[in-house]
């Protein structure tokens, strides 16, 4: 079967629960296309520069912090369960936020915000891979991201003119537009929990739950993939939380016209994600990973230095398409690489360190902004986001490309050994 067609017949032959997974993912990932692309911008109405960076901040810190609580509860009280506490934790935090917003209250329900998040988000790639065998993960993990992609493509390129038509036509502030809009969001994340609902309940069959030596290497790599997410992080976290904000304060856009430009990008993402089987059949999980971040770090470098509109809608395009259609190929290559056994606790480290350095990283952006300026600010953002994720990119193909080839002479070190023992009893 071509890697690159016939999804549905992959579709519907994928486990029932996957399957529920699925439409569950389609509907919270449109609620949280609309809360991505607002809430910055409701936030930078309605509290100080200085402030917004600080909620930003807490909440990704909550969100490292309780990657691990959530990986242990899923094992404790079984992954269902957990993504629907985290479900209903997130939802009292939004809607926290959007009714009462005096500073301290942010604070408040940006923690509740970071803990849903993280019960939501940290076992979907541990669920995906637990329903699926090595040779399907790539399909599936492409159809699942992808799929997720298009419904934030929907919910971002919807939610600035759902905002902008409400502001018109009944003559709201700008600051109720975007509340009313968030409330959108709430909405759909509500409805996400009733496919999810009927997800049936993972049981572990004895082989499995019985415990097993884990090889060393395996924390191994859980250590390098840490330090690998925790400086994807930090690029991250320069950018992608305050884009809207940097096309607001640079080209003093409305908020049609910013998810618009933010819709583009995450189109771009979906496009590349189906792409990712064909790639990774051409070139390998390693090399593909390398090609997509050759092609996405110049677009940073070129986001900091033009002030074209144009120009930055394009790098913004090219940039985001390629980071995150590669997050599925890099989500499947850690699983094959650890022990089924510590999965799930790969997978929580991996966003631990990520959440942690992304939220260090927005504190920094939001002082360079105040204390440089626009211009020289934002051009100093993109450059050091470029210069991180460049050593991001570089120890990962090193490390790992250094494993495979030492894993490769030790195979052949041992089929000459065994060829050798065969050859002296003959």
């Amino acid at each position: 079967m071509n890697q690159t067609s016939n999804w549905l017949p992959f579709f519907k032959q994928s486990h029932p629960s996957i399957k529920l997974i699925l439409l569950w993912n389609l509907l919270f990932c449109l609620g949280q296309g609309i809360y991505l692309a607002l809430y910055n911008l409701y936030l930078n109405v309605i509290t100080s520069d200085y402030d917004l960076g600080a909620i930003v901040t807490t909440t990704y810190v909550c969100y490292a912090i309780f990657s691990i609580v959530a990986g242990t509860m899923a094992d404790r009280m079984g992954t269902k369960k957990t993504v629907l506490i985290g479900l209903i934790i997130l939802v009292i935090g939004l809607l926290g936020s959007v009714v009462v917003h005096t500073t301290i209250a942010l604070f408040v329900w940006s923690v509740f915000m970071g803990i849903g998040q993280a019960f939501t988000v940290v076992i979907f790639v541990p669920l995906l891979t637990e329903y699926s065998k090595s040779e399907q993960r790539t399909r599936l993990f492409s159809l699942a991201f992808g799929s997720g992609t298009f419904a934030l493509f929907i919910g971002t390129a919807s939610s600035g003119i759902i905002s902008d038509q409400l502001k018109t036509h009944f003559t709201l502030l700008t600051e109720d537009s975007l509340r009313i809009a968030l409330l959108l969001s709430i909405l759909f994340i509500m409805l996400s929990c009733i496919p999810l609902w009927f997800v049936s309940g993972f049981k572990q069959t004895k082989a499995a739950s019985e415990k097993r030596s884990i090889p060393k290497q395996s924390y191994g790599v859980i250590t390098r993939f840490g330090i690998i997410k925790f400086v994807d992080g930090i690029a991250i976290g320069l950018v992608i939380p305050f884009m809207s904000l940097f096309l607001t304060n640079r080209y003093l856009l409305e908020p049609s016209m910013i998810s618009s430009v933010l819709a583009a990008g995450t189109f771009g993402t979906m496009i590349m994600m189906f792409l990712n089987p064909r790639m990774t059949t051409k070139f390998g999980d390693l090399k593909s990973l390398v090609i997509y971040q050759a092609i996405g770090i110049p677009c940073l470098f070129i986001l900091g230095i033009f002030t074209n509109l144009w120009f930055t809608a394009a790098c913004f395009f090219l940039f985001r398409s390629m980071y995150y259609s590669m997050l599925p190929i890099q989500s499947k290559f850690m699983m094959d690489k650890v022990h089924i056994q510590i999965r799930g606790l790969t997978n929580s480290i991996g966003f631990m360190m990520s959440t942690i350095s992304t939220g260090l990283a927005s504190s920094l952006h939001m002082y360079l902004v105040v204390s440089l300026g626009d211009r020289y600010g934002y051009m100093l953002i993109f450059m050091l986001s470029a210069i991180a994720m460049s050593i991001s990119i570089a120890y990962f193909y090193y490390t790992f490309k250094r494993k495979e080839v030492s894993s490769h002479r030790s195979d052949s070190l041992s089929s000459v050994r065994i060829k050798s023992s065969e050859s002296r009893s003959l």
